[in-house]
């Protein structure tokens, strides 16, 4: 800026004879930055009021103050570069933060602090798995069990830091008969840092409830016959939905008179 000065000799006849004197001010020195209260600042996401701690943090400038030598010191603009990096720090590292002070002149030094939004929650169960009872169909019934299993038996969970993942403890089915049986799975929700919980155990059932049934042609199931005429047992073929190794078992029983 300019600072213009004028001297002015006056005599008593009122003649005056002026000197201008022009300074020409420059600043070319910065502020100064005074970092004794610099401070970093973690914030553990989902807990507290993590958006308004970080928000102040930044207003103070981390703690920060700058002086200047020739602009007041509530004239001397702050800004700072937030915002480039706002992931969660799952390894405990700090995300910096460069803070510029700048003059009214334009000369400006900085300062850096960090702040780090680290995640020690896991997620929220917020619907619990449902069982799953399915009809047997002679395969183990794959593809009803894989969707049960990719669907998280219908469990749903949320996180406040970052999407949640599933895996479950399946292994293998149970079988008692053919292809009937059971598993009991529980599913776990884990966020983005590797926090988990675990969800109530459910079972995936395969029952059978339908009979099997005769194929072919049958033998009557009444008839009349000589006694030296009764037709021998014939050999019958059966199907069943879960079961195919069916056994037809004969058995025969005389009641009455034989005369």
């Amino acid at each position: 800026y300019i600072v213009t000065r004028t001297y002015t000799l006056k005599d008593c006849g009122g003649n005056e004879t002026p000197l201008v004197q022009t300074i020409r001010v420059e600043d070319t020195t910065a502020p100064k930055i005074d970092s004794d209260n610099l401070k970093n600042i973690d914030l553990e996401c989902g807990v507290g009021n993590t958006v308004e701690d970080l928000q102040n943090w930044l207003d103070n400038n981390a703690g920060a103050t700058a002086t200047d030598n020739c602009t007041d010191n509530d004239n001397i603009k702050w800004t700072n570069n937030y915002g480039e990096d706002t992931s969660v720090k799952c390894d405990g590292s700090y995300i910096n933060v460069t803070f510029t002070a700048t003059d009214e002149c334009g000369n400006s030094s900085t300062v850096t602090a960090g702040y780090l939004i680290k995640d020690e929650t896991p997620p929220t169960i917020t619907k619990q798995p449902t069982g799953k009872t399915v009809e047997c169909d002679g395969s183990g019934n794959i593809d009803e069990l894989n969707a049960w299993l990719a669907n998280n038996g219908g469990a749903t969970a949320e996180d406040d830091c970052s999407a949640v993942s599933w895996s479950n403890d399946f292994e293998a089915i149970n079988y008692s008969c053919s292809f009937i049986g059971e598993v009991e799975v529980v599913f776990k929700a884990i966020d983005g840092c590797g926090n988990t919980i675990d969800t109530e155990k459910r079972k995936f059932i395969i029952e059978d409830t339908i009979k099997p049934e005769f194929e072919g042609d049958l033998p009557a199931q009444e008839i009349v016959a000589s006694c030296n005429d009764i037709p021998a047992m014939v050999d019958l073929t059966a199907t069943d939905n879960c079961d195919s190794n069916l056994v037809v078992i004969k058995s025969e029983v005389i009641s009455g008179d034989q005369d």
